[in-house]
């Protein structure tokens, strides 16, 4: 819990060592709370610049979110996609894009293609 709040307080620095570690940690079985702390490392990797990383932590994600059914997830999952919309240059954001696209339930209005 403390590192989504070091990432809601934008300190991603302190965010990361603690999300990665907890995602570490957590039970695979509970894909939507993965889900969701995936999408704020994430969040954090896009802060600290590390693009790359970023894209590859949020295709995992994007993985886990096809297998829940929940809003939380998909809205967090569309805010990740807006992130990286500026970096589809680089090889793992346009991975993440067609992980994205094939993500089921995501052809709201808020989809970034």
């Amino acid at each position: 819990m403390a590192g989504r709040c070091y990432t809601e307080l934008g300190k991603p620095d302190r965010a990361e060592p603690l999300l990665a570690n907890a995602i570490a940690r957590y039970d695979q079985a509970l894909v939507r709370e993965n889900s969701l702390y995936l999408s704020w490392l994430a969040e954090d990797y896009v802060q600290l610049g590390e693009i790359e990383q970023a894209a590859d932590i949020a295709a995992r994600m994007a993985a886990l979110a096809a297998r829940t059914n929940s809003a939380r997830t998909d809205t967090r999952l569309h805010y990740i996609a807006r992130q990286l919309g500026p970096y589809r240059g680089t090889a793992s954001v346009a991975d993440f894009f067609d992980a994205y696209r094939l993500t089921p339930d995501l052809s709201s209005p808020m989809n970034p293609d």
